[in-house]
């Protein structure tokens, strides 16, 4: 079952000031979870292994960016089950599982949930290397897709009451004219409310305006 490492020779933990990233592995095969975290330490990839998954539950921390690499069949849970413990603590970092023996139905039940990849074991050395990489990429734009929304939740915490009202009329496609009569008020009051929110929002167009209340999927 064990990977095919003979090219990695590094032996010694990456430190985490010095890693490309940051992987959580829970593998009960202690020859399986060695051989991985050799080929990924190799490669500069901090990893943290565990046999045990409520010893990893209890020592998983927010990192970036960071994925977990989690066995299918674990001491007294599924690797589903750790899957929906992590979403309860709101750790959303990628999840990649990797089983020898899974059913159709936790296959599925996995990816549903949100799991980045499944690896049949035995895995190949590029194999993983290469899905531990693009869980990695995906990693870094949901953290910067989370920190667009937080930024532009602040600018529209910015808005007064009434500017968001306009707001909500330009987003539907009413310009200031219609704005103005909608609201009871003058075309010129309508012009300087959408003004300030292009200012506040940091916008420039429309089209710029719509692109960042635009949801992000």
């Amino acid at each position: 079952m064990m990977i095919d490492d003979t090219e990695s020779t590094a032996t010694e933990q990456v430190k985490a000031s010095e890693a490309i990233g940051h992987v959580f592995m829970v593998e009960d095969d202690e020859a399986m979870r060695e051989s991985m975290r050799r080929v990924l330490n190799s490669q500069g990839y901090r990893v943290y292994a565990f046999s045990n998954p409520m010893d990893f539950l209890e020592f998983v921390t927010p990192v970036t960016p960071a994925m977990v690499l989690l066995d299918m069949r674990l001491p007294g849970m599924t690797g589903v089950e750790v899957q929906a413990r992590l979403v309860e603590m709101g750790l959303n970092m990628p999840v990649v599982f990797v089983s020898g023996e899974s059913t159709a139905q936790q296959v599925v039940t996995a990816m549903n949930r949100g799991a980045a990849s499944f690896l049949i074991k035995p895995v190949s050395r590029t194999e993983l290397l290469d899905t531990v990489a693009k869980a990695m990429e995906r990693d870094i734009e949901s953290q910067a897709e989370r920190q667009r929304q937080i930024v532009q939740q602040g600018r529209i915490a910015r808005l007064a009451p009434r500017e968001r009202e306009v707001l909500e009329l330009l987003l539907s496609g009413f310009g200031n004219q219609e704005i103005s009569k909608r609201l009871g008020i003058s075309y010129a009051t309508a012009k300087q409310y959408k003004s300030n929110i292009m200012i506040k929002l940091d916008v420039h167009t429309m089209a710029e305006l719509m692109q960042m209340m635009r949801p992000q999927h």
